[in-house]
């Protein structure tokens, strides 16, 4: 993942293109709001005060986080079924400000969500179709937005080229 400057922070964008949240980084580690994110990615969120550990389940994987331990794993959720990660660390423990809990942003990875950084954004269910493939021998490479092949734009001195009245009139489109 590549990684916002450090003190930075960094727009969470879902479906692509909506911006949900913003994260910030922690001591070279991105940090998001737990609930906020694990709610958008369709995790239940519990919070047990007395042993300050947040449970978060979708049905088909499940975590408990614990305040100030940097030690994370997933496990089945789904009944009659068994399975679960080795506790791993991912550089720096949940911890709370502002009555808001911050874990790193690749614990949702290890719960099996698609995520990437660029930029200065944190995409969730991974990154808008811009390009896909390679530019091919005429330097023309396919363009793609929200799932259709518009045209074919070209490499130019090493930049992308394209039309951006269609592409600009696909990204409208429900």
């Amino acid at each position: 993942m590549l990684l916002p400057s450090e003190d930075d922070t960094f727009a969470i964008v879902i479906e692509g293109d909506m911006v949900a949240g913003e994260g910030r980084m922690t001591n070279g580690v991105a940090m998001v709001p737990l609930r906020l994110t694990a709610e958008l990615c369709g995790f239940t969120v519990k919070w047990n005060a007395k042993d300050r550990t947040v449970h978060l389940t979708n049905g088909t994987v499940q975590t408990t986080v614990t305040i100030g331990r940097d030690k994370y794993f997933h496990a089945t959720a789904m009944p009659d079924a068994d399975g679960m990660s080795r506790p791993g660390a991912l550089g720096a423990a949940p911890y709370i400000t502002q009555s808001r809990t911050w874990v790193p942003a690749e614990l949702f990875g290890l719960l099996g969500e698609q995520l990437e950084m660029r930029g200065d954004a944190l995409y969730l269910g991974g990154v808008p179709n811009a390009f896909t493939g390679e530019a091919d021998e005429t330097n023309a490479f396919n363009i793609v937005c929200k799932d259709k092949t518009l045209d074919k734009g070209r490499m130019e001195n090493g930049v992308a080229m394209v039309p951006l009245r269609e592409v600009g009139e696909a990204s409208a489109t429900p």
